[in-house]
């Protein structure tokens, strides 16, 4: 509504003709909601006039995707419904991934699992408490036989499990790692070693300094956007760590002369 207030509204709104019903919008949810929040009595449109449901849905995709406005979780969705809709894998990923190289559609399979995935599994996606990589290697996980017939056995052990993810913030590979220890273990986790892919690293260090002998420093910076929203002084940690690191690279610039050496 602030750009649109100072900048005016350039990109405009689709809508399609939608009977005696007046018009139907098909993109520019937003656009529309900042208008009406300026109470503004016009607004730039776009009418399509002849546009079926499909070519609506598929064109209101188009446009997101462009925008890139869609969440990993809104995509797997989008590829479900083109899927059930009749469109291949290599189409759809055309459509929803077009900057990608993906003639036999392997993106688009990795969606439609995330899309027919435990929902417990989608949910603690959309949240952002664990990335898209993670959860796809829980979702593959359940669907294995191993898998099914463990957490068929140990109901709450996935929650357990998303948990573990989400606050030590998992790599694929340790996801891997303490699943395959889960399965061999007969549901007894919490007698599994630090090796089985459980990081010790503590939630609320999201920057890290490390001094060298040689008077330079290095900066490792752990940006996990799920426990961040959660935990305030962790942001503004971050946040003041970055700006120290920028100052110290400033510094340096300013003092270090015409001596290469240094």
């Amino acid at each position: 509504a602030q750009d649109i207030k100072a900048n005016g509204q350039h990109c405009p709104m689709f809508v399609r003709k939608n009977g005696q019903h007046g018009y139907e919008l098909i993109s520019g949810f937003r656009r529309l909601q900042a208008l009406n929040k300026l109470k503004a009595t016009t607004g730039l449109v776009r009418v399509y006039k002849d546009l079926s449901v499909h070519d609506a849905y598929r064109l209101a995709v188009s446009e997101n995707v462009q925008r890139n406005d869609l969440t990993p979780l809104e995509k797997a969705m989008i590829c479900l419904k083109l899927k059930t809709e009749g469109m291949n894998k290599p189409d759809i990923a055309k459509l929803v991934f077009p900057n990608l190289n993906d003639p036999d559609g392997r993106t688009v399979a990795n969606y439609l699992t995330i899309a027919t995935a435990d929902e417990r599994i989608r949910d603690t996606l959309s949240k952002g408490r664990i990335g898209f990589s993670q959860a796809l290697a829980l979702a593959d996980a359940l669907k294995s036989k191993k898998g099914e017939t463990f957490f068929k056995e140990h109901p709450k052990a996935l929650d357990e499990v998303l948990g573990l993810c989400a606050k030590e913030d998992l790599s694929v590979r340790q996801v891997k790692e303490y699943l395959d220890a889960l399965f061999e273990g007969n549901g007894d986790s919490a007698d599994k070693p630090e090796g089985h892919g459980r990081r010790s690293r503590s939630p609320n260090q999201p920057i890290v300094w490390k001094d060298s002998k040689r008077g330079g420093w290095s900066l490792r910076v752990n940006f996990n956007p799920g426990r961040l929203r959660e935990d305030k002084e962790a942001l503004d940690e971050l946040e003041k760590g970055l700006a120290e690191a920028l100052e110290k690279v400033r510094e340096w610039k300013k003092n270090k002369g015409d001596d290469e050496k240094d």
